[in-house]
């Protein structure tokens, strides 16, 4: 959890991101009861689990789960370690919005269903 990025060892093959959003900036968005402790959850199993040392994980909870944390993440930080066959879990607890993007998203008519912070 944080921002800085864990140095990954030299047979790190798998990373996770985990995001559990419960309570949202936007007023308009209704709040939800188990998103953050589902991320938290998941995390803690993966974290807890055989050849943790062998993983790199992000949490982010509420307010930490910005869109631009995520997108830092999985579009930087992971895609610079990664390597073909290595194994990347993406767990996002929260609410969607099916649009199709016009800022801040892949240029293609993709949908973007996520809903950060």
């Amino acid at each position: 959890m944080g921002n800085a990025v864990p140095r990954c060892p030299s047979s790190c093959s798998d990373f996770g991101v985990f995001v559990g959003i419960d309570h949202y900036r936007d007023a308009r968005i209704n709040d939800l009861a188990w998103s953050g402790s589902d991320a938290r959850a998941l995390h803690a199993l993966v974290q807890n689990g055989t050849h943790a040392l062998d993983r790199v994980t992000h949490l982010f909870i509420d307010a930490n789960a910005t869109k631009l944390a995520i997108l830092k993440v999985v579009g930087e930080d992971i895609a610079r370690l990664a390597e073909e066959d290595d194994f990347v879990l993406l767990f996002f607890a929260g609410h969607g919005s099916p649009e199709t993007c016009s800022r801040g998203c892949i240029r293609d008519g993709s949908s973007c269903f996520w809903t950060a912070f």
